[in-house]
Order: structure tokens, then sequence, then C-alpha cells
């Protein structure tokens, strides 16, 4: 039986080839989509970490708690029966270290540069110093000595507030917490700097740089070090702060490393080792200290006792810390780390510690594109396999019916049922066996540098070989895949009658079939059919009537995906089934087109491919089906990614609501952006015009910059709804500066009184006769009973606006009324929607309505915290990029270490469409590979069809046709069979992301647009004039165009 499959291969050739390449498709695309997949989570874990920093867990002292810094020494010896709860390490992070460059400090002497005694005492006088300097100076002295914690400030004219880090380096190195620190532990009297503090400082790497730092940091270690060496530590009153002289050894990138949580990277950083510190400030205590004590400090220091004190400690929850998030689905990464993390805290007690799961945490913004990345795999590896099974199928049926006269003659010699089973699974494995070895050296060698990009985008440590799982499921696809192939083939080959496989005097195409079907009970195989189709059914829909309860309730993503691509799958595949009904018109359309419009053919040539698709059709339609799901797949997919994209995009587009936006991200504060720092934005926007068009600003919301105000709502006068609100004042060319894109304002109704005429609704709310008003959102016209004449709204209706205030022990709440000045869809910045939603809306008002709505608690309009600033450029001009980077620069150096940020809209868009020119290019390459597998499969079916109709053809051309002729004829054949279908799928494709793209555009209430991908559209156009030219030249060749007309005639 081997003998016989092997020499069928070695006659088959091509056949054996094109096998052998599907299955190897197969093992190949799931070898390498599966270990990609497997290790794609690093990357978002990469983008998570751009937010939290590289630390899993955080603990720190819970507010009630009663206390404010953590025995990090006591901890360890708590957690250290298991093994994953001892990766941590002790931080001290504390806001507002002064750092001052000596050189801005008068009686700093650069001959002796350790001597810090004038920080404490003042500046010295020298013989040289005038009368008036020396007065000055002994003013100063005199002041010091009253308060040696101000004297640095005093005498030394700039200081910068730092973010002081005290971490251990080793400790942090060894459990994975800053991958990309590359540093050695600081050195002892030395710190590191950021790059945005040392520019400030003015400072470089050698420089000497004087650090005011507070010992309250580690407040007990100074007291009790005090008490036990010093006979009388009354008699010495403390000194807060130690102005020691460090040493900066490395200054660092700010954005470089993801070792500190992303909000602190935008301010001013500094780095002291948290094992020395002590040692390093002990030389430059206040003098008034005796020595006794300084060498105190530097044996404490040694003995780490600073470790009994820490601010926080941050844990990794493995050893690589990435083994905790390689998993596509968030909930069950959430589950590993919430349950490590709980135990953490359990055990250092629930009362005393807060904790914070940093990482995963910000990994939640990114989870479900996560997960829908793998859904898409997923559903391509579902495609493969299909589109393989269907390939190997096509190929067997040709084997099979092409060799009827062969399987004849071995059944008449004594060949078994069972035989010719035999003989078929055999011939399927020789495609498989191969192909699965070259598939998977294949998979292996492409992965390499699949893997090199992949790390250099995450920054993370990959394993460059294949997974054993992805291994695992591709060996057995690549062995099942051929064994389902085989069933229907089999099925095939043992249907036909022993008469009717010796007849080779008659055509084996039958342009006319007769069913006859027997009245009565019918038999198992008429009723099942009927049976499996209901049986399916009837799965489907219990499984959607038990399963999706059940992911909802257990907030399974991964499960609600999985449904999803099961119903995908189903939906395309029956909507593929159903345009069978109109394919054979579009056929017949397509070929009049081309036959009388195009080629101008003669009508017999039109009349001999129409028969064919007809006589053909029951063959080909395993090809057609093959290329309309593949194409309607790869099309709703480049939609749906589409849509995404898009969304992304105008997300970005209407939060930033111009090309920069510059918000005060600490809001709570209630003081915005620093009046001195707008004063310095603004000057910069002046001397920048015309490139910049106008900005506008708006405050912050009323509930988060007040501390007092613990909700903001309207109601109707009746009180009967309310709904939660945030109030922000906006200047009056709020909707006046350039949009980046029309649709991010969408004004449903404005006031149309005379006094409205040529305002915008921002300038409208200083008008007035609209004072006391706000532009509201369109979904709280009907909510809040504004009354409507004639489809207009009445814009003297009103509402009420409420402040619920704590008061002592319970709250009180005020009322404002006011009138609807706009009903808005969607606004820059703000959410405006037009929709029901849960979340809080916003409303927009004039500064001094603004004002009044405090109802006291601010007495003038300067006081209000201005939180965003919207600045529209002119992108038309020339050196747009060049001048947009320059601009962002200089903004950037200006907010820098305040607790602004700059966000610039072309970077973000940049990244979106990065993402969407590689989801271009691999859904075109997607295209061709399903293209050259319907052209294996086409190819099968025209070698069969030519083959079938060897007799008719050598009729042909006896009667005339030239060989040329018989070449056009299923050519034109074969490119109409492609084209309909794949104008059939990419009209089913279209309809479906139709569907999808108007259903995330209602719930994401974003207008996404309907983006077609006519790239694919052409890419399968030209692919099927390929496929078609290839897949009959060379049974046309081996049948017409080698042999003469006779002995076509007389086989």
């Amino acid at each position: 039986m081997w003998k016989h499959s092997m020499r069928e291969t070695s006659r088959q050739k091509s056949q054996f080839c094109i096998g052998c390449c599907s299955v190897c498709l197969v093992v190949f695309a799931v070898a390498v989509l599966m270990t990609t997949m497997a290790i794609t989570p690093v990357i978002f874990l990469s983008l998570a970490e751009k937010n939290s920093g590289e630390t899993d867990l955080t603990v720190y002292t819970d507010y009630y708690s009663g206390y404010n810094q953590l025995n990090w020494t006591l901890a360890q010896s708590v957690l250290s029966d298991q093994v994953l709860y001892t990766y941590n390490a002790p931080r001290v992070n504390h806001w507002a270290t002064s750092f001052l460059a000596p050189k801005n400090c008068l009686g700093w002497n650069p001959d002796d540069p350790e001597n810090n005694a004038f920080t404490y005492s003042g500046p010295p006088v020298v013989a040289s110093d005038d009368a008036q300097t020396a007065a000055n100076k002994a003013a100063l002295r005199a002041q010091c000595s009253a308060n040696p914690d101000s004297c640095i400030g005093l005498i030394c004219s700039k200081s910068t507030q730092v973010y002081s880090w005290l971490i251990d380096t080793n400790l942090e190195k060894e459990y994975g917490i800053g991958r990309e620190w590359t540093l050695p532990p600081v050195p002892i009297g030395s710190v590191y700097l950021g790059t945005a503090s040392a520019k400030n400082l003015g400072l470089g790497v050698g420089d000497s740089v004087i650090m005011s730092y507070d010992t309250q940091m580690f407040g007990s270690v100074f007291a009790s070090i005090k008490a036990s060496s010093i006979p009388d530590p009354g008699s010495i009153s403390d000194v807060r702060y130690v102005n020691a002289l460090m040493t900066i050894s490395a200054i660092y990138q700010d954005d470089g490393t993801n070792k500190f949580p992303g909000w602190a990277r935008t301010g001013f950083n500094g780095v002291l080792e948290y094992g020395t510190i002590l040692e390093s400030i002990a030389p430059f205590l206040h003098p008034i200290y005796p020595a006794s004590y300084h060498q105190a400090v530097i044996e404490a220091s040694r003995n780490h006792v600073q470790y009994g004190l820490a601010g926080q400690i941050v844990f990794a929850c493995d050893k690589p810390r990435t083994n905790c998030y390689q998993d596509s689905n968030y909930g069950t990464v959430a589950t590993r780390v919430l349950s490590w993390a709980s135990d953490i805290r359990f055990r250092l007690g629930f009362n005393l510690v807060d904790a914070s799961p940093d990482t995963l945490t910000a990994l939640s913004s990114v989870s479900t594109f996560s997960q829908f990345l793998s859904l898409i795999t997923s559903i391509v590896v579902a495609l493969f396999v299909g589109l393989s099974c269907f390939l190997i199928y096509n190929l067997l049926m040709v084997s099979v019916e092409t060799k009827t006269f062969e399987l004849g003659i071995l059944r008449m010699i004594g060949q078994t049922r069972a035989g010719t089973v035999h003989m078929i699974l055999i011939q399927a494995a020789t495609y498989s066996i191969p192909a699965w070895a070259i598939g998977l050296v294949l998979a292996q060698v492409a992965f390499i540098p699949g893997k090199r990009f992949i790390q250099n985008i995450a920054n993370i440590e990959v394993s460059a070989r294949l997974t054993s799982k992805s291994v695992a499921v591709a060996t057995v696809l690549g062995i099942l895949v051929p064994a389902i192939a085989a069933i229907l083939p089999i099925r095939q080959a043992l249907s036909g009658n022993l008469r009717d496989s010796l007849d080779k005097r008659h055509s084996k195409v039958k342009p006319v079939m007769v069913t006859i079907e027997r009245s009565g009970p019918g038999s198992l195989s008429s009723i099942f059919p009927v049976a499996l189709t209901g049986a399916i059914l009837a799965g489907i829909t219990f499984s959607i009537y038990y399963l999706v309860p059940k992911a909802l309730v257990e907030n399974n993503l991964a499960l609600l995906f999985d449904i999803f691509m099961a119903l995908l799958l189903g939906m395309l595949l029956g909507m593929v089934m159903l345009s069978f009904n109109v394919q054979p018109i579009v056929e017949k359309v397509l070929l009049t087109a081309m036959l009388m419009f195009v080629f101008f053919e003669n009508a017999a040539i039109h009349s001999l491919v129409a028969q064919n698709l007809v006589a053909h059709r029951m063959r080909n339609r395993k090809t057609a089906t093959m290329f309309a799901f593949s194409m309607a797949f790869i099309i709703f997919l480049s939609v749906n990614l589409s849509v995404e994209l898009n969304g992304l995009e105008f997300s970005k587009m209407q939060s930033l609501g111009a090309q920069i936006q510059i918000t005060d991200t600490d809001a709570s504060d209630g003081y915005g952006i620093p009046a001195a720092t707008i004063s310095v934005i603004e000057e910069t926007l002046i001397n920048t015009q015309p490139f910049v068009v106008d900005w506008a600003f708006s405050s912050a919301s009323i509930l988060s910059s007040d501390d007092v105000v613990e909700a903001t709502q309207v109601a109707n006068m009746g009180r009967i709804v309310d709904y939660k609100i945030a109030v922000y004042a906006v200047s009056p060319n709020w909707f006046n500066i350039p949009l980046p894109a029309s649709d991010v304002y969408i004004l449903a109704e404005s006031n149309t009184a005379d006094w409205t005429s040529g305002l915008s609704v921002s300038e409208q709310l200083y008008a007035y006769q609209a004072s006391s008003s706000a532009a509201i959102s369109t979904i709280l016209r009907q909510t809040l009973a504004i009354t409507q004449t004639n489809g207009h709204s009445n814009f003297s209706d009103t509402f009420l606006y409420q402040t619920t205030l704590a008061v002592g022990s319970g709250t009180v709440t005020q009322n404002k009324v006011l009138s609807p000045a706009a009903f808005i869809s969607s606004a820059p910045y703000t959410r405006m929607t037009k929709f029901p939603t849960s979340s809080r809306t916003a409303a927009l008002v004039s500064f001094p309505t603004y004002l009044d709505l405090h109802n006291g608690r601010l007495d003038t309009a300067d006081k209000i915290p201005i939180q965003c600033y919207r600045i529209a450029l002119d992108t038309s001009v020339p050196d747009y990029a060049a001048r947009l980077a320059t601009l962002v620069s200089t903004l950037n150096d200006v907010i820098t270490g305040t607790s602004a940020s700059l966000d610039s809209l072309d970077e973000e868009l940049d990244s979106i469409e990065s993402s969407r020119k590689l989801l271009s290019t691999i859904f075109n390459l997607a295209t061709v590979l399903v293209m050259l597998i319907t052209l294996f499969s086409l190819n099968g079916c025209m070698y069969t069809n030519i083959t079938e109709q060897g007799k008719e053809l050598g009729v042909l051309r006896a009667l005339g046709v030239t060989k040329w002729g018989i070449f056009r004829i299923y050519t034109y054949e074969a490119f109409v069979l492609t084209s309909a279908a794949g104008l059939l799928g990419s009209l089913i494709g279209a309809a479906i992301g139709w569907s999808m793209a108007a259903q995330r555009a209602v719930m994401t209430q974003t207008p996404v647009g309907f983006p077609f991908p006519w790239d694919l559209s052409a890419v399968a156009l030209c692919t099927s004039v390929i496929s078609s030219l290839i897949s009959t030249s060379g049974p046309v060749y081996g049948l017409v165009g080698k042999k003469k007309i006779v002995a076509i005639l007389r086989e």
C-alpha cells in the first residue's frame, strides 16, 4: 500500500507539492502565531509600565493606621516563608527636597568646596567687603543663627524642588525593578539627577550640588542616635535639615527608564542610595553636633538601621517579574496577581497597610485590545486550518475523480473497501509528514527575527524558541488536517459502482442529474442531514443561552470573545452559503460584461464558458466557498480593525481638542497651572504666531478643585431626577479655535435669538442675556424637562444646579438656578453626549458664572484654577514637523517642575498610523496567502474539469478551435469564478463590518465612519487574474498543447 501511494505521489508531483505546501502553511502559521501570542503580553506589559513603573505591588502605611513609615526588616521576616513574597525592596520618595547650585549661594568658597558651615551660620565677612555688604552679611548671619533651617534659603538665590528617590539599587536590580536602569549603586556622597533637574540647576556630571536633606525621613533614627551618643541631648536643639554637598555622579534620562511611575518622570527627580544615605550626609551635619554624633550616624548607616523606616515597599511578583503577565487573558493575570497581593497585605496587616497593584491597574487599560488581538489570532488560525482542509479535500477529490478507472481495476482484482480507505489515508499522510517537519523548521527560523522585533519594542528579554504548546498544536493539526480532509474523498471513492468506474467511453461531466426519492419511512442516511442540522442549532443556542450569562457574571472576557468568534465564523459561513443563490447571476453578469465590453469575444466562446460554469458548478463551488469565505473574513477583519484605529484617533482628537494640549495633572490641589507658568506659556504662544493660530483655556471642574465639594449635579425644577455633572469655566473662544476634526464638536441646538447672531456658544456664555446659563449635553434636554415648540427648545426654561458640601460630620446642598445656553452632542476635552450614559457629563459656563456657582468660596476670578490650554497650530506650513518639535520642546521647558503636562496630537496619531500601516501590510500579505491557497484549489478544480472534458476538447480542436481559444475558455471560467466569489465575499465582509462599525459608534459614542479597504480589493482582483492564468495554463498545456487531436480523442 505504501509503495502504491509513493508511486502515485511520484507520478503527481504537482499535487504532492500543493498538498505539502498547504499543510506546511498550517503548521507554520499555527506555530508562529501561537508563539507570538504567547509573548505578545510583554508588549502590553511594557505599555502599562510606562504609566505604572516596573513595580507589581507598592505597600505603604494606611492613612488611619497612625503610622507613616514601614519596618522593612520586620516585613521581610513576616514574609520569609514564601519565596514569592520576598522579592521586595524598601523605598523612600520625598517630594520637595531642595537642591541648590553652590555658585548661587552667598559665602560658598570654590577653593574649599567641602566647607558647608556657611549654610548654617551665614556668609562669613571678609576683609574685602565694604560696609554695606558687611552689614548685610551680619544681618544674614543673625537670621541664620536664630533659625539654621531657613539659612540656606536666605543665602542661595535659586532652589530646585526635586522629587528624591531613596532606593536599594542592588535589590531592585535583582528583582527586575527597572530593567533598563544600568547605573550602579549611588556612591557615598553622590547623587544621580534626572536630565530636567540637572538642566534646571545648570550643572553637569562631576559638579557639586547642595542637597537640603530632611531628617524627618528617618526621624526616629536620628532621635535614638542623639539620645545614645550625646550625654545631654536636651542641651542641643535639633536642626531639621542637613545641607550636604553632594557630587553629581551621573545624569539619567527621565523618560529613558520605567523604574519610577510615569507621573513622577515629568518633574524634577533625583536618586539617592538607601543603604548609604546616612553615611553620605553625616559629614555635613550642623557643627553644633559633636563628633560622636557624626560617628554614630555613620555606624547606624552601616548597620542599616534606616531599613526599619521605609516610606514604601515595592514588590516583584516573580523572578523574572514578566512571568506573572505571560497570558493574554487579563482575568487570569488579575486573579493571579491579586491573590498574591492580597495575601501579602493580609500578612502585613489589613488595618495597618494599604497596597496598590501598580502594573495590573495600568494593564487593565490595554487588556481589552490584548484579548481582541488574541481573538483575531484564533480566528486566523481557524481560517488557515479550514482553508487547508478545503484544499487537501479538493486535492484528494481530484485524485479520486481522475483515478476512477484505476480504482475500478483495483477493486476488480480484489482490493477491499478497507484497502481503498487505507490507500487514500496513506496518500494524505504523504502530505502531512514532510510538511510537518518543514513547517516547524521554517517557523523556528522565521520566529528568530520576529523575536528580536518584539524584544526591541518591549525591551523585555524573550525566548527565541517556539513554545511547546505551539509545537504540540501545530503537530496535532498537521496530522488531523489531512485526516479530516480525507473523509469525503473516501466516501466518494466507496460510493461509485464498478461499472461506472470502468466506463471510459462516456464523459464524466453530467449536464443533467436525476434524483429519485422513495416515499415512506426514510432511512437513517436520509434523515441524518436534517437531524444533524437540528442538533447543531440546538447546541449553539443552548451554549449561547448558558455561556453568555456565565461569561458576563464571571467577567470572563476570554470566554465572551470565544463565543463572539464562533458566532462570527458561523455568520460569515451562513452568509457565504446564502450567496450561492445569487452567484450564478453574478457570474453571468461578469461574464457578459467581460467578454462583450472588455475582450470583445465572439458568441461561441461566450456560450462555451457559460456552459462550463453550469457543468462544473458543483465542483467549483468548493473553491468559490473557500475564496468567498476568506475574502469576507479578511474584509471584515480589516474594516473592524480600521474602525478600532479610527476610534482611537477620534478619541485622541476629542480628548486633546487641538494640536497641543497642556493640562494640570493635579487639579485636586485647587491651584491649577501656576500663574507664573501661564504667563510664560502665553508669552511663548504670542511670540510663535502666526504658526500658533489661536489658543483657549478652561478651568478645573468645581468638583475636582474644591476640597469641600463632595458632589455636583443637575436636576429638573421638581427635583424628581438628578444627574452627575462636572462644571468647567471656558474662555470666550473655546469653540472658536480650529479643531483637528469636524466631528469633535457637534452642536445639537443653540439659542437662535437675535442677540446670538454671529456668536459662538462659548461667546454667548459671556453675554449678559445668558448670565447664569450653561452649555450642557444633548441627553439632558429631555431629562431636565426642557420644553420644545415646533422642534425648537425653550432656552428660557430653567433647571437646578446642586452642590453638595461637606460641613462638619454632615453635608449641605446648595442650589442655583441655571438656564441652558446650548445642547451639545460632542465637544473637545469635555464629555458631551446625546446617548444615555452613567458617566459624568460636562456643563460649560463662563468664568463669572463659575465664580458665582462657588457661593463665595472663591472671591476673585484670578483664583480660579486653570486646568487646560488647547493650542491650535497652522498645519499647512511647509516645515510643520520641525516647528512643532521646537514649540513642544520650548513649552516642555516652561512647564518642567510643575504639575502640568503636555500632549501633542501628532505624536499620539503617529503611533496609531504606524499600527495602521503595519496592519495594512499584514492584511495584504494575508490576502496574498489566501489567494495562494485558493490558487492551489483552483488549479485542482481546473485540472479535473479539463481532464474530464478531454474528449470534448478533442472534438472542439477537430472543429477548428485553436489551442489559444481553449486556453481562453478556461481562463475566463477561472477568472469569473474567483471574481464572483471575491465580490460576494467582499460584500459580505463589508456588510458585517458596517454593522459592527455602526454598533461601535452607538456604544462608544464616537463617529468612526466606515473605512472600506480598497487596497485589499485591488490585491484580490490582481491575484484573481494571476490565479486564473496559472491554474489553467498547466492543465491546458498538458492535455491540449502537448498532444495531437487524435491522441486526445483516443483517451
